[in-house]
């Protein structure tokens, strides 16, 4: 579900090229809409997957996509999915990124609520069910211009370091192809649990900024800062099955 939005892409071309997995991708004309629980059940009971893998949500490309009163939905229809899903004995799997909220936009939106409402259902859910909630950082990608700051880099909206909201706070940028696989990985080896694809590092706006700028040519800034050692906890399942960050080193660390 959500194959065709910034992380389901990567995610439906990753496990559509494996010859582990048989994808069926969720059809709005075929199958009717996610956020339909008849249209939902129906779709679990014919198909009978051994795994959901939800990553729809309410279109976050747009401007002031934070106040939209559709993530409510989605983060209810999601909700109610793995709860569906804990009843079939189907493995559902979701993905809570952050794109531009907190602690970039420190400001309570619709956006912001509907993902920590999720969070909060999952972790309320079953533990004896099987379901994985992947949560990484601050989710980049150069060629699909994805988050907002990415976008203002590349179109010139964005051209000085005094431009940026917040340049010192430092997050956990990691490359979307490395999230990609971090779901590939939870669904190859039945990772279960809450689970963090991270970077490694914490990296502050203003080196994420110079590192973007040096990749796409222009001149560079005055620096970057020293990043700060990484490692949370509900990082060790996805490690102890050989993922790692790859590309997001190529990235910081200019191997190309």
């Amino acid at each position: 579900m959500g194959a065709g939005g910034y992380i389901g892409q990567h995610t439906y071309e990753l496990l559509s090229s494996s010859t582990g997995f048989d994808v069926v991708r969720w059809s709005r004309s075929l199958h009717g809409s996610f956020t339909d629980k008849h249209s939902r059940e129906k779709v679990l009971d014919e198909i009978c997957p051994d795994f959901l893998v939800n990553l729809a949500w309410q279109a976050t490309n747009t401007e002031r996509y934070e106040h939209s009163g559709g993530h409510q939905l989605w983060a209810d229809s999601a909700g109610i999915a793995l709860g569906e899903c804990g009843d079939r004995e189907i493995w559902c799997v979701l993905v809570g990124s952050a794109l531009d909220a907190e602690p970039l936009s420190p400001e309570d939106t619709q956006y912001t609520a509907a993902k920590k409402n999720l969070k909060k259902v999952f972790d309320n859910h079953s533990q004896g069910e099987p379901a994985t909630l992947l949560s990484p950082g601050y989710v980049f990608s150069l060629s699909d211009q994805r988050p907002r700051i990415v976008k203002s880099i590349l179109t010139g909206r964005i051209s000085a370091e005094f431009d940026l909201d917040r340049p010192d706070l430092a997050l956990d940028f990691i490359e979307v192809r490395d999230v990609a696989a971090a779901i590939f990985n939870a669904l190859e080896f039945s990772l279960a649990g809450r689970l963090v694809p991270f970077s490694g590092a914490l990296r502050t706006v203003r080196s994420f900024y110079a590192t973007v700028r040096e990749r796409i040519g222009l001149p560079a800034t005055a620096g970057t800062d020293q990043s700060i050692p990484f490692w949370p906890e509900e990082a060790e399942s996805l490690l102890a099955s050989g993922w790692r960050p790859t590309q997001t080193d190529c990235f910081f660390n200019k191997e190309r």
